[in-house]
């Protein structure tokens, strides 16, 4: 999942923050273990208190700068974009994976 989905996501959620945490630490992690599965991964060491930093960026995003918006033009132009319907599926598929 890009970087952009994962912001998509979050925006489109209504859940509590503390449940939106779970979901991201879920998401990042079945992201680096299929990255370690690929031989893709590259990891990166966060105190708990870059970690909070991370995940609040991640749920309350700064405004989009120009220079992003632009890129993002330039993304859609070239790769098919994830719909909300499919978002909203990995995201309860992920819920429900994490009840099991």
């Amino acid at each position: 999942m890009t970087p952009d989905q994962s912001l998509c996501v979050i925006d489109h959620m209504d859940k509590t923050k503390k449940e939106l945490m779970g979901i991201i630490r879920s998401l990042l992690t079945r992201v680096a273990k299929l990255e370690n599965a690929m031989g893709l991964s590259e990891h990166i060491i966060l105190s708990p208190e870059d970690w909070e930093k991370f995940t609040e960026v991640l749920a309350n995003p700064p405004k989009p700068t120009k220079a992003l918006v632009e890129a993002v033009k330039r993304h859609k132009k070239l790769v098919k974009p994830t719909t909300k319907k499919q978002i909203k599926k990995m995201i309860k598929d992920l819920v429900k994976r994490k009840n099991k």
